[in-house]
């Protein structure tokens, strides 16, 4: 979990263009794609080669205005795979780049390289990006979720969902293959948030720097810890796991969260009910319970931030037992 939240911050961590001792500009070891409303037409890349705004670093209000780009939704989900590369795992970068515009032009070069060596097999499959934001496990997904969110069924699955805003942010492996991962991964990653899952907002942030390159790989300190940590049982191949774990996190803002707004707001509504009324004036007659009517704030407030965030109509996600507060409280 501390990797993943270290990586989600990234965006307004990033130190931006630097100069060298020789008074050049030195190469941005990061590269930030921004998909939003606010940004466009502003900062776009000198060769105009991407389809998305682009910036050295935000701020921390431009940070959180991308995360949140209305008052009304302001709880954020935190997604991860920190774990090394195994033999039998499928390649992250590999999933990255399955249905995105970079793949699709690497396919049709292998094509016109062969053309007439081998018989027509017909088109390539045609995948959708962005199923490396689904659950790990299923449907191809490499995250792992660290917030309340429903870990098996339809509620699950984040493409049944609206999302309000996206943000990626990927640290790759010291052993990635890729010269400049900043260039490699941004598009893909920015290609399966807005394609698949169409958040209002989509933030994606690649450094060029490992785990290993972040922490060091002196045998004390930070580099120690880390190297303990993300090895396996086996000594012999401590550094091995070091060298190959990429952090991918993902900061989301969307209805898979109604699930447990909603049984959070029916549980402190049962809690607030005529039932155990005696029990609220006792408690409150004993400072142990606040006043009355701000637990009736309290409850409306719950379930004003859970309407917020009710699914798509017709997602089948909605639970129709609602209103039971109210309905219990009426005169």
């Amino acid at each position: 979990a501390a990797l993943a939240i270290e990586a989600s911050t990234l965006p307004y961590r990033l130190l931006g263009s630097q100069f060298s001792t020789a008074g050049t500009i030195a190469p941005l070891k990061s590269k930030i794609g921004i998909q939003s409303g606010y940004f466009a037409g502003s900062g776009q890349s000198l060769n105009g080669s991407d389809p998305y705004a682009t910036a050295e670093r935000l701020s921390f209000h431009e940070f959180v205005s991308c995360l949140k780009p209305s008052n009304r939704h302001s709880i954020l989900e935190l997604d991860a795979r920190v774990r090394p590369q195994g033999e039998t795992d499928t390649s992250l970068d590999d999933a990255l780049m399955r249905g995105t515009s970079v793949e699709r032009k690497r396919i049709e070069a292998e094509a016109n390289l062969h053309r007439g060596r081998h018989r027509y097999s017909g088109p390539p499959r045609v995948e959708e990006p962005g199923m490396w934001l689904e659950n790990c496990g299923s449907y191809g997904g490499q995250l792992l979720p660290f917030s309340p969110l429903s870990a098996s069924g339809a509620a699950s699955v984040r493409s049944n969902h609206a999302h309000f805003a996206l943000s990626t942010s990927y640290r790759p492996a010291a052993s990635d293959p890729s010269s400049d991962p900043a260039a490699a991964y941004t598009t893909p990653i920015m290609e399966g948030m807005g394609i698949k899952y169409r958040p209002q907002v989509s933030l994606g942030s690649v450094v060029r720097q490992s785990i290993r390159g972040l922490t060091g790989n002196a045998g004390y300190a930070a580099g120690a810890y880390w190297k303990s940590v993300l090895g396996d049982s086996d000594q012999t191949s401590t550094d091995d796991s070091y060298l190959k774990t990429p952090v991918l996190s993902v900061l989301g803002n969307s209805t898979r969260i109604y699930p447990y707004l909603n049984s959070t707001s029916m549980n402190l509504s049962a809690a607030l009910s005529r039932k155990y009324r005696g029990y609220m004036a006792r408690d409150t007659m004993a400072g142990l319970a606040p006043e009355d009517e701000d637990c009736s704030e309290a409850i409306e407030a719950c379930f004003e931030t859970r309407d917020a965030y009710e699914p798509p109509l017709g997602s089948g996600l909605v639970d129709d037992d609602e209103g039971g507060y109210f309905s219990e409280n009426e005169d």
